[in-house]
């Protein structure tokens, strides 16, 4: 009579276990979630880039190799979908994080693409919107006031602003020395 062990029902569970736990694909790694998050960003689906910098932020220190470009893509993606909270986020990263003038530029530009894109649907969220691009504005240049790009970028903004008719951007705009058209 041949014996039966456990040995062989054990063998096939392994097997089925690693054949399961491959085919799901396990977490993605930091480094593809950013990846995956940057590719969303630049399809625009915010909402899915900004769940994978999530995953990737999760699984990462803030002294880790990528984790900056994690929270600026995090950020990027929350333009469009909060811009209050991404302007929370960018001014509460310190100089100390590596965050420099660019980046600061970077979300600014998104915002006023944010703001760009609701103008159709609700003029009134634009405004606000458009409001939170002046203040990250503002504390770029007190954070960096040698970068050179703060002109151009003013002009961008205050131009935005005034298409969307936002007097209240426009009036703070002018305290960083817009002076409108052209």
């Amino acid at each position: 009579m041949p014996q039966i062990t456990m040995q062989a029902p054990l063998v096939s569970l392994a097997t089925l276990l690693l054949l399961l736990c491959t085919a799901c694909g396990g977490q993605a790694s930091p480094t593809e979630s950013v990846d995956a998050g940057y590719s969303a960003l630049n399809s625009g689906d915010y909402g899915s880039a900004l769940a994978s910098f999530q995953e990737a932020l999760a699984g990462m220190a803030p002294s880790d190799e990528g984790y900056l470009s994690a929270n600026l893509g995090y950020i990027q993606a929350q333009c469009h979908i909060d811009a209050a909270q991404a302007k929370a986020d960018l001014l509460s990263m310190s100089k100390d994080s590596g965050v420099r003038a660019s980046d600061y530029s970077m979300v600014v530009t998104e915002i006023i693409s944010a703001a760009t894109a609701q103008a159709s649907s609700d003029s009134d969220a634009a405004n606000v919107t458009i409001g939170e691009a002046v203040a990250i504005l503002q504390a770029g240049k007190d954070d960096f006031p040698d970068y050179d790009k703060w002109d151009a970028l003013l002009k961008k903004t205050g131009d935005k602003a005034a298409s969307l008719g936002s007097a209240d951007a426009l009036e703070a705009l002018k305290g960083l020395g817009y002076v409108g058209g052209d």
